[in-house]
């Protein structure tokens, strides 16, 4: 009797591997759900998460998983290391806003490719080696997700038909801990293990045939753009506040076209007389589409300051810059010019991670738009209005300083927190206290979209006054899900809001706070009380 071949064992490796990343997955959502991780800190467990996961699924079938196993392991901690430390820009317990997740996802998907030919010992910087583990990566993420919809289409129907028999598999799958996830994850797993030799030729099979169909309907919206520049000129291009957007989404596109119609290998790439030059008109005109992005940048930013979306897109304008420059050193030069614009590529595609490397670490998109906003309001032109002020209050410790120096309002009016949030209490003293910290504003705002189980809104400040201190305390109260809310409090003699318990509260406490306000309790350790929650005050 013979035992199980060794692609059946490695099958069956690769499947516990993805029931245990679902299980990890499981875990993950459980604790931050939870509250167990800070909230500046829950976009750093899920990069470091998700560039483990990804990197050890983008293993599977093509590479060692010890050796992979560790490359991940590192891809994880590079990422979950520069979204702590861009998480340190907001004083606690502020969230880190959603504008870095796009960065998160560029550093962890684009290296992809480079990490799995490390892993394999090849060269991550040749042109074939690129191209291969690119399609192959493309493929089988597909197919991983197409299988697992099918696996739960089969389990959907299973449970139909055993329903009629008195058997409710979806309920059984349910109890199990982790049970969706780990089916998910053992289902992804064993279609990647599948199709792990095969997915480089079907990849470059499948790509090369269909994504160069593209390329003369991309020259015809390009030449019709360029042609347009010179007539509408650039105030009637530049005056939305998506132009650059559009045209760096637009270079993008281009620039994944042209890489596919070149392949990794001379034999790869288009043929014929009329797609070849197609090609090379279609990268002739990614320098001209980077220019005019980064003038639309340029016109934003002169007009109203920088801003942290600003800062990250004229990030993105600097990639596509690249990109142009390598574009138009390749096939502005005589002959050979597929050849240098295919052996730069694998280089080219890091400078979007670096660049997002850049802006969670040593780049810091707050600190550059703060500073610019202060300048903007010592000159007055154009001038800051209440909506100006609220948002430089978001951009974290270097937004909340910039919104002290800049002042009020020249009306008065107290721009920095949403009127939605209900106050109790001291109303004279709450203002005070928010004038001073205007640090929570963004965090207030979405608290308050959400409702409290009695209809109301999911943020109210409720202010209280403590024997022996110098001034009034507040407590706020911010809706962090459906189900459950987080309370933050500021001292009498505390400058900066803190984290008032590890754990979430229910959503209905704050239906208490509304009603109630806050009730000082005298005892051994003082505390404040309302509905279910008691808060102690430390000395």
């Amino acid at each position: 009797m013979t035992g199980p071949s060794r692609p059946s064992r490695a099958r069956a490796i690769h499947i516990s591997l993805g029931a245990g990343l679902g299980a990890l997955a499981s875990g993950v959502d459980h604790a931050l759900g939870a509250g167990a991780v800070p909230a500046r800190f829950e976009l750093a467990a899920l990069a470091a998460f998700a560039a483990f996961a990804l990197g050890l699924f983008a293993m599977i079938g093509r590479a060692p998983l010890a050796r992979g196993g560790a490359i991940a392991l590192a891809a994880a901690a590079l990422a979950g290391g520069a979204a702590i430390w861009a998480g340190l820009r907001y004083a606690p317990p502020v969230t880190l806003p959603d504008r870095y997740v796009p960065l998160v996802i560029v550093l962890i998907a684009l290296p992809l490719p480079h990490l799995v030919a490390m892993a394999r010992r090849d060269d991550p910087l040749s042109p074939a080696v690129f191209h291969d583990e690119a399609a192959a990566l493309c493929l089988r993420g597909a197919a991983a997700a197409a299988f697992t919809a099918l696996v739960w289409g089969v389990i959907a129907l299973s449970d139909a038909l055993l329903g009629l028999v008195g058997v409710d598999l979806l309920d059984l799958v349910a109890a199990l801990p982790a049970g969706e996830w780990m089916i998910s994850g053992a289902a992804a797993a064993l279609a990647l293990s599948t199709l792990g030799a095969r997915a480089p030729r079907i990849g470059r099979s499948a790509a090369g045939r269909l994504v160069p169909l593209l390329v003369p309907a991309a020259l015809f919206s390009t030449g019709v753009f360029l042609l347009a520049l010179p007539l509408r000129g650039l105030s009637g291009l530049f005056d939305g506040v998506s132009a650059g957007a559009v045209l760096m989404a637009t270079v993008a596109t281009l620039a994944v076209l042209i890489a596919v119609a070149l392949g990794g290998r001379p034999e790869e790439a288009v043929a014929g007389r009329a797609m070849p030059a197609m090609v090379r008109l279609l990268a002739a005109t990614i320098p001209i589409l980077a220019i005019c992005a980064a003038l639309a940048i340029g016109v934003r930013v002169g007009a109203y300051g920088w801003t942290p979306a600003r800062v990250t897109a004229a990030a993105g304008v600097a990639v596509a810059l690249v990109w142009g420059a390598a574009c138009a050193w390749a096939v502005l030069r005589p002959g050979g010019w597929a050849h240098r614009l295919r052996r730069v590529q694998p280089a080219l595609v890091l400078a979007a991670p670096a660049a997002a490397l850049a802006l969670m670490t040593v780049i810091s998109p707050e600190a550059i738009s703060a500073r610019s906003q202060v300048a903007r309001g010592a000159v007055g032109t154009p001038p800051l209005d209440a909506r100006d002020r609220r948002a430089i209050a978001g951009w974290g410790r270097a937004g909340a300083s910039a919104a002290r120096s800049i002042g009020p309002a020249p009306d008065g009016s107290q721009p920095d927190w949403p009127e939605a949030l209900a106050i109790v209490g001291d109303r004279a003293a709450a203002q005070s206290l928010m004038a001073g910290n205007p640090e929570l504003s963004a965090e207030v705002v979405r608290a308050c979209a959400i409702a409290t189980p009695q209809g109301r809104p999911g943020c109210v400040l409720a202010t209280v006054r403590i024997d022996g201190a110098q001034g009034p305390a507040a407590v706020l109260g911010l809706a962090r899900t459906q189900t459950t809310a987080e309370i933050v409090m500021l001292g009498a003699d505390d400058r900066e809001w803190r984290r008032a318990a590890a754990d979430p509260v229910p959503l209905s406490d704050l239906d208490a706070l509304h009603r109630d306000g806050v009730t000082p309790t005298r005892r051994e350790i003082d505390s404040l009380k309302f509905g279910s929650t008691d808060l102690l005050l430390l000395p």
